[in-house]
Formats: C-alpha cells, structure tokens, sequence
C-alpha cells in the first residue's frame, strides 16, 4: 500500500497543473472536483447502503439493484457513487429520488475518510471490477462490510490486475462476500485475494434486469422516422476502425435490399463528426437522430447522437449487430437486442462478454461472424429468410429466461451484510 500511495501522490502531483487550469476556467468542473476530494458531501442519519459504479453499464446494473432493493424495503437509503459525467447524468436519471447521486471519491486515504465520515455507510458495495485499494481498506478499518457485486474480470482486465496480486491480496482479504457471474469469476477474484469462501457464483445481473419476463415492446418506428414495414439493421455501440466496415456492408446489401435503413450508434458521441464524413464519403444519405423533425423525408442512415436511445433503436430493428467486436475492443451488451427478440450478431472479439456470448450461441440464438465478408453473408441470409431471424430472436429471448437469478442472490448478499452488522 505504502508503494501504492507513493505513486498516486506522484500522479496527483503531475496531474495538478491541468486540474488547477480546469477548476479556475471551469465551474462546473470546480464542483464536480470538491465533491471527488470529499467537501460538499451530503450527511448522512440514516444508514446508507454505498454502491460504487463507473460508468452507464454499471450505473444500469446498480440502479436496477436499488430499485429493486427498495420495492422490499422502501425505508432503506442508498448513495451511489459514480467515475464519470456519462455515468453521472444516467444515475441522475435512472435513481432520480430513490438514491443520492454523487461523484466519486480520489482513491485517497483521507478523502475516503472524509467520504466515509459524511455518508455513514453500514455496507459498500462494488460493482462489477471497481476494486480501489484505499477506498476498500479504509472502508474496512471504519468498520464497513464490504460486498462485490455483479463481479467480473474480464480477459482484457484481468492480467492487469494479476500484476499488482499483492496489493489487492492485501485489501481483497478484506471482502465479506462477493458475488460474481460465472466459475472463471470465481477463480480469478480467489486469485486476487478475495477469501475463496466468500465467493458465490450467482449469473449477471444484466439478465435479470433485462425485459424478458415483460411483453416484447412494439417500438415506436415514427420517432424514428420509419414505418413497421421497413427492413431496419441496427449497429449499436460502433467503435474506431468499425463504421467503414459497416457502412460499406451496407452499401453492398442496398443493391439487393433497395429500402433497407441502417440506424448507427456509435459508443462514443464525439466520434459524430468523423462517422459522418464516412456516410457523406460514401453518398450515404443520412440525418442525426435530434435533427429528425425538421429533416427532410427520407433517409438511407440514421445517426444516433444523443444517449439513451439505443435500446428504443433495438426495439424497431428487423436485425442488430453489436459493435465493439469486429475490432479488437471485447465486444459490448448483447444481452439488450436479444432481450427484445432481435436476431444478434457480433464480430470475434468478445472478451468482455465471453460467457454470455459462448451462451447464446450455444442457444442457437446468435451469431458470430469472422470478419466484414461474413458479417455482409450473415446479414444478407437473414434478410432474405424472416423465419429464420425470428427463431434466431426467439431463441435468444426463451436463453435469457434460463440466465436469470442473480438479482434475488445479489439482493440476499447485501441483505445478509446488514442483519449481520445489526446482530455485530
């Protein structure tokens, strides 16, 4: 820890004079900064539950935790801390009077103090791999239980952590019960330190929370500027290096399928600017979505540019690809367009989604192409076979069915830390 410390203080001292130029130009930046060094925080009377997120996927998943925490015991106060702006404004939306929202601490031993001080938690709970060593050991020597939830390392993640196993050994010790997705979980967090008999392999949470157990919605195709009869391929959550594969798969698949719509969400917004020089590039007629009451008729692409839409574009797709995962970046969600009854497909690189992925295609309810000619095969064969994508949907959505059950065993974990710090 000592070493740890070292170098955050090394970090925080290179890093000051960009912090200092932002807080003095920057208000907004000003009072996101003193709520991260732990001033400005709310006091806490009752006791608080802390779950602790990164970013919108785990902001979703400890969201739909809370709310469901709260249908069982509404008196039960939680904050949920989050790392960055996108995640801020989803927790805002998503808990809007049901959690305290805040940003999340520096990873230092007297600003956790002070963010422990003011907020009183009885547990602290980590979603998924936000494993910070000074936020868990402080939390322990205040006397916090502490519970992982949802947990997962990743192929990509987990090497990187397996090279610092003595630091996290000597906070993980500290772990009163964590509940992770699946056996490589399981053994990946025991090799990190966490107690190997306060593991339980409980699924993801991401099937729970997803709409299978509700009726498939039918989407709204006006907002979208289409009407039900349209074919509709939906690319959600596109990174660098993808767009120019996609579009031009598209294109090819105009020439057979002259009225079919591309609806493009990239991952990331500030990538808007470059993806339209590719549409315009290749004469790809297109509008952004926030644009689309006052565009003209008619539109080949429709460019997604505001969050939060994905899933209502998910839900008027004749078929979806998921992105993320023709390039090598592990690949994002698929459990969101299968949920819905929509044909997936994704690329070969889905580390990050490696079970649930190996799941579905187990199912028969997805499927993975190699590369931009099969992805271009794929989507024309279902295309040209509607009872074939519709079973592929199916399938995909009666697999999920058999997934759930982590939200009940997530719940009981936290639960069980409680009585347990009541009967202490």
């Amino acid at each position: 820890m000592a070493l740890y410390n070292l170098l955050l203080v090394i970090l925080l001292v290179l890093l000051s004079p960009y912090w200092l130029f932002k807080i003095i130009f920057s208000a907004k930046w000003r009072v996101g900064f003193s709520q991260r060094l732990g001033f400005n925080l709310p006091v806490s009377k009752l006791p608080v539950i802390w779950m602790h997120a990164a970013s919108v996927g785990e902001v979703r998943i400890a969201a739909g935790l809370v709310k469901a925490f709260k249908q069982k015991k509404p008196e039960q106060e939680f904050v949920l801390s989050v790392i960055t702006a996108t995640g801020l404004a989803t927790a805002n939306r998503e808990l809007a009077g049901q959690a305290t929202v805040l940003l999340a601490p520096l990873d230092a031993p007297g600003v956790v103090n002070r963010f422990i001080k003011s907020l009183r938690p009885q547990v602290l709970a980590l979603v998924e791999t936000e494993l910070w060593p000074n936020l868990i050991a402080t939390a322990a020597q205040q006397g916090v239980k502490l519970a992982i939830i949802n947990g997962r390392l990743s192929d990509r993640n987990f090497p990187k952590y397996r090279k610092f196993r003595n630091l996290f050994r000597s906070v993980l010790t500290n772990i009163n019960v964590a509940c992770v997705q699946d056996e490589t979980d399981r053994e990946r967090f025991a090799e990190l330190g966490v107690p190997p008999d306060r593991i339980q392999v409980c699924s993801s949470l991401k099937y729970d929370l997803s709409t299978v157990n509700s009726p498939v919605p039918c989407g709204n195709y006006r907002e979208f500027g289409l009407e039900e009869t349209d074919l509709v391929w939906t690319a959600g959550s596109t990174r660098y290096g993808e767009e120019e594969i996609l579009i031009q798969a598209f294109c090819n698949l105009k020439k057979e399928f002259p009225g079919l719509k591309l609806i493009l969400a990239p991952r990331h917004l500030e990538r808007l600017t470059e993806i339209e020089k590719l549409l315009t590039a290749n004469k790809i007629k297109y509008v952004r979505k926030t644009t689309l009451p006052d565009s003209p008729k008619g539109f080949d692409c429709l460019l997604l540019d505001k969050m939060g839409e994905l899933t209502q574009a998910y839900s008027v797709s004749t078929v979806v690809f998921v992105g993320g995962s023709l390039v090598n970046f592990g690949g994002q969600n698929i459990i969101e367009p299968a949920a819905l009854s929509k044909p997936v497909l994704f690329g070969p690189y889905m580390s990050n989604f490696k079970e649930t992925a190996s799941f579905l295609l187990s199912e028969k309810a997805a499927l993975q192409v190699d590369d931009a000619a099969d992805l271009e095969k794929q989507l024309g064969s279902l295309l040209r076979d509607p009872v074939r994508a519709s079973q592929l949907g199916e399938n995909a959505r009666a697999g999920l069915r058999k997934k759930q059950g982590a939200l009940l065993k997530n719940m009981q974990a936290l639960e069980g830390l409680l009585s347990h710090d009541k009967t202490a």
